[in-house]
């Protein structure tokens, strides 16, 4: 599930073929969005909502509340904050949380951490909220809201799915 998330987040969905759950009228879509083409995918739940809805003081629980459901989290991020990042600019980006370590008080997370080479890692609780609230103190050329998104996204209990191995191969080929 971790591998097919990443997939249809990184290897940008539409130009790669990797949609295995989109209809072929609705795949090479120029103008969806992100967000609209997994509104359109049976076999993930998914909702996103800015993190000022939650608050910086309620932020942790509610991400351990939503793995525990069995959520990834997609979260905008200041990567300056968090120290799994070698690259110590302040610089936006949507890193996945895909599971936390009440005990140390961590989060584990995915992302392009170290020489910009995808892998995982973890960051504390505090790294997470003081990258959270500077990302929303700054304006982001993106992201002109200035306000942090969190993405949920799991696969559903109501679709069964079978994976197509054969596409998954020609689409990776493709992608590589």
């Amino acid at each position: 599930n971790f591998i097919q998330t990443e997939s249809l987040l990184d290897l940008e969905t539409f130009r790669c073929d990797i949609d295995f759950f989109l209809p072929p009228q609705l795949r090479y879509s120029s103008n969806m969005a992100h967000e609209a083409q997994n509104a359109f995918c049976p076999y993930i739940d998914n909702f996103s909502i800015n993190s000022e809805i939650i608050g910086s003081e309620q932020l942790v629980e509610f991400i351990k509340k939503a793995i525990i459901q069995k959520y990834y989290i997609i979260i905008d991020v200041n990567t300056y904050f968090i120290s799994a990042y070698t690259d110590k600019a302040e610089r936006l980006h949507d890193m996945l949380i895909y599971g936390f370590d009440d005990s140390e008080e961590l989060f584990y997370i995915a992302d392009f951490l170290k020489n910009q080479k995808y892998g995982v890692d973890t960051c504390t609780y505090t790294e997470l909220i003081n990258a959270i609230e500077h990302f929303e103190d700054r304006t982001w050329k993106y992201y002109p809201s200035g306000k942090s998104k969190l993405s949920f996204l799991r696969v559903s209990s109501q679709t069964n799915y079978l994976f197509d191995v054969k596409k998954f191969k020609n689409s990776l080929n493709e992608y590589l």
